[in-house]
């Protein structure tokens, strides 16, 4: 029978564990269960500790995505580490699914889908995500068409994989980093809808969370050797449009008049994006100053 740990990373999670921990629970024992907490203000450490599981705690100036994955590795000697992010909300057959395909693989990681609250614009990326649109299995290595991808919200691990290869210490992008060291080493990875959770980020909102995220992403994406022509760009605004109408009409928790204004703002905020990613290509030409203010934080 093959071991397993899951790590959930917390950090002010309270109303979202109130809803997730009985799945959770449902799938696995408390026992087999450690979080890390980074200094949480609200009620998530006491309500982990009142469901019997462990905590560790993290100063929030000593965490980091990767930094703390690595650190799993001090209290588990388990054959599989499963991580889930706190603000996400696991659905039934979740954590078998996952496990079971982890199983063949280095990795394992599951489809994610938007919250009820979420932006239309951010909900349109990931109903047309390049993996969270399919619904059947995708592997990733070394002979896949598909784009190299690899996701920590929900995932699974081989413990003698991340032993081997640690997440490394970077503000942004370390599922992705990481998946490009397991693929260019023989590894593979494996994409599995049927494990699914609910979480989402509503970037649209915020001017400064769009530059942010989508200059992380093209900077990610330079480094990959990545670049777009001319023919993306033109071809970029009007598909977007597209994509966020068809979003827009099928909202039955929106008004007409929010649709409208959402729709009317559209194009400005998908300009921007794709302003804030080819910066992100061009990362090498921007100042360090500039850089660091660009930094997204998670």
């Amino acid at each position: 029978m093959v071991t397993y740990t899951l790590f959930l990373i917390c950090r002010n999670n309270s109303l979202i564990l109130k809803r997730s921990l009985p799945i959770i629970l449902s799938s696995t024992r408390a026992d087999h269960i450690i979080a890390f907490d980074s200094e949480s203000e609200d009620e998530t450490v006491n309500i982990l500790k009142q469901s019997g599981i462990r905590v560790i705690n993290i100063p929030k100036e000593q965490f980091g995505h990767g930094r703390t994955r690595n650190l799993s590795l001090r209290y588990s000697y388990s054959e599989i580490f499963v991580f889930l992010n706190g603000d996400a909300i696991p659905a039934d057959g979740w954590f078998t699914n996952l496990i079971n395909s982890a199983r063949d693989y280095d990795a394992a990681f599951s489809r994610q889908i938007p919250d009820e609250n979420c932006d239309p614009l951010r909900i349109t990326d990931l109903l047309h995500h390049p993996y969270f649109k399919s619904d059947t299995e995708i592997i990733i290595d070394s002979k896949s068409r598909e784009r190299i991808m690899f996701d920590t919200v929900s995932c699974a691990i081989k413990r003698e994989v991340l032993n081997r290869y640690n997440f490394p210490d970077v503000p942004f992008g370390e599922d992705l980093i990481w998946a490009r060291q397991i693929v260019s080493k023989g590894g593979r990875i494996i994409y599995v809808p049927e494990s699914m959770v609910v979480h989402s980020h509503s970037l649209y909102r915020d001017f400064s969370s769009i530059v942010k995220r989508h200059f992380e992403e093209g900077r990610l994406s330079s480094t990959a050797g990545e670049k777009i022509d001319i023919d993306y760009i033109l071809r970029f605004l009007p598909s977007a449009f597209v994509l966020d109408a068809i979003t827009l009409y099928f909202l039955n928790n929106l008004s007409d008049f929010e649709k409208l204004f959402w729709l009317i703002k559209e194009p400005l905020l998908r300009y921007l994006q794709l302003l804030s990613f080819i910066a992100g290509l061009n990362h090498d030409r921007i100042h360090d100053i500039l850089k660091k203010r660009l930094q997204w934080e998670r």
